[in-house]
């Protein structure tokens, strides 16, 4: 299956997009596939801290907001999304590495578009290196009056 282009689907641009693309999608689930690349704006000495992939959930995140609205609207310009919180987060390395393949899952665990909470996981060769649960919140509660 073929998706939409990622910057379609997230508002994050050069160099903060971490992610490339979306790889797979499913029932409240979307997977992305991201390459760690020498224009990683957190890259020192070919690593990236592992608390990086806390970011990389959340954009995937907003990969899962934006294509289900492209599914519902499609043309529809990305939203803008908060990370509320991160918690139960595991970490199982240190670091990422220059030119470094991930995979991260992410689960819709309750929630609307306004506001969410989501499991994510971080693959590196097909190894859990990161899982956590992060809410989110949409600027369409702001709008609202949601605070």
């Amino acid at each position: 299956m073929t998706y939409p282009d990622i910057e379609l689907l997230v508002p994050h641009r050069a160099p903060m997009l971490f992610i490339d693309a979306i790889k797979e999608t499913g029932h409240k689930r979307l997977s992305c596939t991201a390459r760690v690349r020498e224009t990683h704006p957190l890259l020192q000495n070919g690593k990236v801290d592992i608390v990086a992939t806390v970011e990389y959930v959340a954009q995937t995140v907003s990969a899962y907001v934006g294509y289900n609205n492209h599914l519902a609207r499609p043309g529809t310009a990305p939203g803008i999304g908060f990370l509320v919180s991160c918690n139960e987060a595991v970490f199982s390395a240190a670091d990422l590495n220059l030119d470094d393949e991930l995979d991260i899952v992410v689960e819709h665990v309750w929630g609307e578009s306004a506001f969410g909470k989501f499991r994510g996981e971080v693959k590196r060769n097909d190894v859990s290196i990161a899982t956590m649960d992060v809410s989110v919140v949409g600027e369409s509660a702001f709008e609202r009056g949601f605070t």
